[in-house]
């Protein structure tokens, strides 16, 4: 900011005001020339009371302050000219030529920063990680990832890192560009795989077309909230089919990401809150951070295999709450009155299930041992407690 010292120029004063005017003016559609760069400085400071020193510069000085922004970067900032030849092919008509300055924070690390503020209870590490990744921008070109032209030319190959995709999937879907990527899925034996089980001559993994919507965080993993490129959007009964619906993809489990050239199919705007089409029923416009807060996997955790001991009369109570994530049911060796269910769902999610059905006493976790233990401490302090409670109320009546 300039001070009454700005006729000394000792720090270059004038040079930061033309860096605040080309931060408030400027974006990669529309720069400044120096004459307006003139103008827009006399118009910000001339008659500002706190620049008293303010003088209009002239080309030429106009000319050093844009040297001295080039060779000191400030907060990481840099200074590009308006491509208008590449706006023209892109049939972009709202362009204005002349210099324009990146800005600080970049639309992608906006978008992950107001995300993640909605969506998730961040930890310590999570936090320091974006910290350092937002105070190298203005000492480090490579801290970012850029989207570079693979050997295909309607293809851009995304950075590896998960910060690093994280941002740019947030510009693709900023640009309204669809993506590629390879995604494991369980495989029979629980374990992750990007092999296709049911293909069995496949070569290489298959590649998924998405329609990018969000980035969202939920229990410190990220997920990208989508629709598959070119389907139909669902009606009726169709809205939770896993082949037209909305789609969730952990991040940690895509590979081989490419941001391609190609603009989304369906846009997020015209899905309404309940993941069906809004032209159709005219609800709500669909929201990311309420449809991940909807999902118990995400708000609990990741789904894991568990095992439980049902009895039989209980097992109605289960398929209506959970029919959709059971694998697998046997007799119990034990009694045929029970019955071993096997399904997958959140940890925390199914000990608060059989919790609330403990009174039934027809339902219990064998696997896995720290879902027990959780069962075990969560009971065990409450028999402790009413323990209490009950020895304190016959003290009381004897006394």
């Amino acid at each position: 900011m300039a001070t009454h010292d700005d006729v000394k120029y000792e720090h270059n004063y004038p040079a930061l005001n033309l860096w605040l005017v080309l931060l408030k003016k400027t974006d990669a559609h529309h720069g400044l020339t120096a004459k307006q760069m003139c103008e827009e400085m006399e118009r910000a400071f001339g008659s500002n009371p706190n620049h008293p020193n303010f003088k209009k510069p002239g080309a030429r000085s106009i000319q050093n302050y844009l040297k001295y922004l080039r060779t000191h970067r400030i907060l990481g900032t840099q200074l590009y000219k308006v491509d208008v030849k590449e706006l023209k092919a892109q049939g972009i008509t709202d362009y204005r030529p002349g210099t324009y300055i990146t800005p600080i924070v970049d639309r992608g690390i906006a978008t992950l920063l107001a995300t993640m503020l909605r969506s998730s209870r961040l930890n310590s590490a999570l936090v320091g990680e974006i910290l350092d990744m937002l105070c190298n921008l203005a000492a480090d070109d490579d801290v970012l990832p850029n989207l570079t032209k693979s050997e295909y030319n309607d293809v851009r190959q995304a950075n590896v890192s998960m910060l690093g995709l994280v941002h740019d999937l947030t510009e693709a879907i900023g640009a309204d560009l669809a993506v590629t990527f390879e995604y494991a899925k369980l495989d029979v034996f629980g374990e992750l795989s990007y092999r296709n089980e049911l293909d069995l001559h496949a070569i290489t993994a298959p590649t998924l077309f998405v329609d990018p919507y969000a980035v969202v965080v939920k229990n410190d993993r990220f997920y990208l909230l989508g629709h598959l490129h070119n389907s139909a959007m669902p009606v009726g009964a169709n809205v939770n089919d896993s082949t037209m619906g909305l789609q969730c993809y952990s991040l940690d489990r895509m590979r081989n990401v490419r941001i391609r050239e190609d603009a989304v199919h369906i846009h997020m705007s015209d899905w309404d809150v309940n993941g069906a089409s809004r032209h159709d029923t005219g609800l709500a416009p669909f929201d990311p951070i309420t449809f991940t807060n909807e999902r118990m996997h995400m708000v609990f955790g990741p789904l894991r295999s568990i095992q439980l001991q049902v009895s039989n009369n209980m097992l109605g109570q289960l398929f209506e709450d959970y029919g959709h994530m059971i694998e697998h049911t046997e007799p119990s060796h034990d009694s045929p009155t029970w019955t071993t269910v096997t399904l997958r769902a959140a940890e925390e999610d199914m000990r608060m299930w059989l919790l609330e059905h403990a009174a039934r006493q027809g339902a219990f976790a064998l696997e896995p041992r720290s879902l027990v233990q959780s069962i075990v401490t969560t009971t065990y302090r409450q028999v402790f407690h009413y323990r209490e409670l009950l020895e304190h109320d016959r003290e009381m009546a004897q006394s």
